[in-house]
C-alpha cells in the first residue's frame, strides 16, 4: 500500500478555498475581494467582548521594531511598504498615548544583521514623532534581517523596566527570512521567562520561525495586505493586554505625584533634557514647567519619571483616562437595521444591506464607524451613557 507524500497538504487546504476567498473582478482586479476580507475581519472584531474583570497592564514599555532592510523599499504596497509602515505608525503613535497615557514607547531598527536602539523609552509624543519621521530610504540598508538581535536588544533595555509594568514588542518585518547567530528558541524561552509579549506584523506571507515567537510570548502575529489591513493589524495594539501572572510576584503600590503647572517667567532648562544630556532648543520650549511636588524638579511634559526622586509625575486626567481600561463598554449587538433608520450618533442613513450595531441597554442603533469610535476612544454609549 503506497502512502502519498504530500497528504499533509489536503489537511491543510480542507478549509481554505482561495477561488472563493479571492475573487476577481470583470477588470481581473482583486482590490475588491481584499477589501471585502477587510471589512469582514473588521466586523467580527467588533462583535468580540472584551474581557472583564482581570488585571490589565495598563502601564506599558512597548517597543516598536522595523526591519529596515532592503524589502521593506518594494512597492508592492502602494506607494512603498516603508511610507506605508511610516505614515501608520504616525497615527498609531497619537492613538496609543491617547489611551495609554502612563505608558512609554521605544524604537529599534533592525538592519544588516544588527538591533539598534534607535530611541529609548519616552511618553514624548514629539520625541517619538521624531523617530519616525526619520525613517527614509537613506536609514534601509544590506539584504539580511536579524531578528535574533532585534529581540535581544529589547530584552537588555527591558531589564531597566520596573516589574510591575507590561513589557511589548511590536515588530513590523518586511523580510521573508532571518539570518542569526545564535538559536532562536533560546531567546524565545527567555522572552517568556522575562513575560516580554511579542507580536509581528509581516508582509507577504506567514513565515513559521515568526509565528512560533509570538505563539510562545502570547503575542499576536498577522500578515498585511495592504495600507488599510497594516493600519487595522496596528490597532489591534491599542487596547492594554492582561497581565501576565508572575511566580513569586507580590503586588506592590506604585507612588504616583500630581506635579504643579506654573507658566515660566524666564528661559530655563529642564531636568528630562538636563540630566540626560539631551540638546535642547530654547526657541521650541514650552512656556509652562511642570514642578516635582516632592524635590522641586522642573519638567517640560508629563508623565515622566522624576530622574531625582523617582517620582511618577502625571496629571489627574491622565490618570482618569487610563481607568476607561477598566470598565469597558460591553460590545453591541450585531443586526440587520429597518430601511430608511438612520445612525444615533452621526444621523447617517443605515441600510438592510449593511449591518448595523445596537446597545443592549438602551437598543439604540449606531453604523460600524461610530461602533469603533465608541468602543475604541469614548468607552460610553452617548444615548444611555
Amino acid at each position: 500500500m503506497t502512502t502519498d507524500p504530500f497528504k499533509w497538504e489536503e489537511a491543510y487546504t480542507d478549509d481554505i478555498c482561495i477561488q472563493s476567498a479571492l475573487q476577481e473582478d470583470e477588470n481581473g482586479s482583486m482590490e475588491n475581494a481584499i477589501r471585502r476580507i477587510i471589512s469582514e475581519e473588521k466586523r467580527l472584531r467588533r462583535n468580540e467582548g472584551r474581557p472583564t474583570r482581570i488585571r490589565l497592564g495598563m502601564m506599558r514599555h512597548v517597543f516598536v521594531g522595523i526591519d529596515l532592510s532592503t524589502s521593506i523599499l518594494s512597492k508592492d504596497v502602494e506607494p512603498s511598504r516603508l511610507r506605508v509602515v511610516r505614515e501608520c505608525l504616525l497615527n498609531f503613535v497619537n492613538k496609543f498615548f491617547e489611551l495609554n497615557p502612563l505608558s512609554a514607547m521605544g524604537l529599534i531598527i533592525g538592519r544588516d544583521k544588527k538591533g539598534d536602539c534607535s530611541c529609548g523609552f519616552s511618553s514624548s509624543l514629539q520625541k517619538l514623532t521624531e523617530s519616525f519621521n526619520s525613517l527614509n530610504e537613506v536609514s534601509c540598508g544590506g539584504t539580511e534581517f536579524s531578528l535574533h538581535s532585534m529581540l535581544e536588544t529589547a530584552l537588555n533595555h527591558f531589564r531597566n523596566v520596573p516589574a510591575h509594568t507590561s513589557k511589548e514588542c511590536i515588530f513590523i518585518v518586511a523580510s521573508l527570512s532571518t539570518i542569526d547567530a545564535s538559536s532562536l528558541k533560546q531567546i524565545y524561552e527567555q522572552l517568556k521567562m522575562q513575560s516580554v509579549r511579542c507580536s509581528i506584523i509581516s508582509f507577504l506571507a506567514e513565515v513559521y520561525a515568526f509565528k512560533k515567537l509570538c505563539v510562545t510570548t502570547q503575542g499576536k502575529y498577522g500578515v498585511a495586505l495592504d495600507k488599510e489591513h497594516f493600519d487595522l493589524l496596528l490597532t489591534e495594539h491599542l487596547q492594554p493586554p492582561p497581565l501576565k501572572p508572575k511566580q513569586g510576584h507580590q503586588d506592590s503600590i506604585v507612588k504616583m505625584g500630581f506635579p504643579i503647572k506654573k507658566a515660566k517667567k524666564i528661559p530655563s532648562f529642564c531636568a528630562c533634557h538636563e540630566l540626560a544630556g539631551d540638546a535642547l532648543d530654547l526657541s521650541k520650549q514650552n512656556e509652562y514647567a511642570y514642578i516635582c511636588p516632592q524635590c522641586g524638579s522642573h519638567y517640560c511634559q508629563t508623565p515622566t519619571n522624576c530622574r531625582v526622586c523617582g517620582l511618577l509625575l502625571l496629571t489627574a486626567p491622565q490618570l482618569a483616562r487610563a481607568h476607561q481600561h477598566l470598565e469597558p463598554l460591553p460590545a453591541f449587538v450585531e443586526s440587520t437595521p429597518i430601511e430608511g433608520t438612520t445612525c444615533f450618533a452621526c444621523d447617517e442613513l443605515l441600510f438592510s444591506s449593511i449591518k448595523a450595531y445596537f446597545c443592549k441597554n438602551c437598543n439604540a442603533q449606531f453604523c460600524i464607524e461610530c461602533d469603533i469610535l465608541l468602543h475604541e476612544s469614548l468607552q460610553v454609549c452617548p444615548s444611555c451613557g
